[in-house]
């Protein structure tokens, strides 16, 4: 694919999260990182994954792809994802509780 072309899909992304609309934005990201194999579309996909309230993709896709180890970016969402995902599946938060974390902790795709 040109780039053109891929620099569409990325501003579908941007526009999909400003709108909430996360499956599709989760859905475009996954095309990007498949057809780029770039580390800024991996990180699109798990940035994606993780305001879909997927914690478990995301943290598993960026230390699967080791672009973990290459920018601080990447662990801090890594960090991020395992965090959540330990105290949502030990019971330690309610939904309130999560929603109020997750407000505090957002960031846009200029971070990527």
């Amino acid at each position: 694919m040109r780039e053109e072309e891929i620099e569409k899909l990325r501003g579908l992304v941007r526009d999909f999260v400003s709108k909430h609309l996360y499956s599709s934005a989760i859905f475009f990201a996954d095309k990007i990182a498949a057809l780029t194999n770039d580390p800024t579309g991996v990180y699109m996909q798990a940035q994606a994954l993780f305001l879909g309230r997927h914690y478990h993709r995301p943290f598993h896709l960026l230390n699967a792809s080791k672009i973990v180890l290459r920018d601080l970016r990447f662990r801090y969402l890594a960090g991020k994802c395992q965090a959540l995902e330990c105290l949502i599946e030990n019971h330690m938060l309610t939904c309130e509780q999560e929603t109020s974390l997750l407000s505090s902790l957002e960031f846009g795709f200029e971070d990527g």
